[in-house]
């Protein structure tokens, strides 16, 4: 089954991945359990979502619905978050955005895209 992103509105700093969930769904302590062997920096933010970190900077958004799960990549850390809103005020907008598109984004995909394909094997 191949994986779909959210194409309803073109995004392109803000793409979603949606898996659709199998006959009987999975809660999210289980869909930790089955990332916490790859990734064990996992931390729950609330009963159906929970973040994925990969490093400080670099991480994915997990949430867990009835019918799909959706991955969303994103920042790791409220820090790093922080640390690019401040660039965004210091150094106006064409420069922080740049720099994220070079070097944040494209991990961030990729990482988007592992989490993704672990969750795959289920359906």
């Amino acid at each position: 089954m191949a994986l779909k992103c959210d194409s309803t509105k073109i995004r392109i700093f803000r793409e979603k991945m949606r898996i659709p969930q199998p006959a009987t769904p999975y809660t999210a302590e289980q869909l930790m359990q089955l990332l916490s062997a790859d990734h064990p920096n996992i931390k729950k933010r609330s009963a159906s979502l929970f973040t994925v970190k990969k490093n400080k900077a670099i991480g994915a958004e997990v949430y867990c619905g009835k019918e799909t799960i959706i991955i969303k990549g994103s920042w790791a850390s409220p820090t790093a978050r922080f640390l690019f809103y401040l660039s965004l005020i210091l150094l106006g907008i064409i420069l922080p955005v740049i720099i994220y598109a070079v070097f944040f984004l494209p991990p961030m995909k990729r990482f988007k895209k592992e989490v993704a394909n672990r969750f795959e094997s289920l359906t």
